[in-house]
């Protein structure tokens, strides 16, 4: 049985990823490693991943992306994807900063909505890859880095849906 946290919210790599779909595991594409070939004890097989902005330098935060994995077996408890994301909303992020599985409270702000968003709280490393969920508990995005001046970048709703799709 695969083991995962807060409602298919599961440790991937040195981050955290999330269930959607029934056996599709989404997550930061800095965490993707085709190395990886367990989610909490079930199989899975690295089978997409998209940047941001293809044209970004490794050196711009938006040369990060989503990667998809898929798991074996299914389907499993996880999160829907948001219908709308926008700046103001509150949020939360639940990952597993430090190998420990935490919550952060916060709002959008900032970014074009739908490639990237900024929030106002402070991701720690392990947070990478965690869903950003709205009010209603859906994803509007997936935490890619963070700074304690700026809040911490997310992979926007669009670009998170369309990677899903492509998966």
């Amino acid at each position: 049985t695969l083991s995962a946290g807060h409602q298919g919210v599961v440790q991937i790599g040195g981050g955290t990823g999330f269930i959607v779909r029934g056996n599709l595991v989404v997550t930061a594409l800095h965490c993707a490693d085709k190395s990886v070939e367990d989610v909490g004890g079930v199989r899975a097989t690295l089978v997409w991943k998209q940047k941001m902005q293809p044209q970004a330098s490794s050196k711009n935060i938006l040369s990060d992306g989503v990667a998809v994995y898929r798991l074996d077996g299914g389907p499993y408890k996880g999160l829907r994807l948001a219908k709308s994301a926008a700046n103001g909303d509150k949020v939360r992020c639940v990952g597993y900063a430090g190998g420990r599985y935490g919550v952060k409270t916060g709002v959008l702000r900032g970014g074009d909505g739908e490639n990237y968003n900024q929030t106002s709280f402070v991701a720690q490393p392990g947070d990478s890859g965690s869903p950003v969920l709205n009010s209603d508990g859906d994803v509007v995005g997936v935490v890619l880095a963070s700074n304690p001046q700026s809040g911490t970048v997310v992979v926007g709703l669009r670009r998170m849906s369309q990677a899903v799709d492509n998966a």
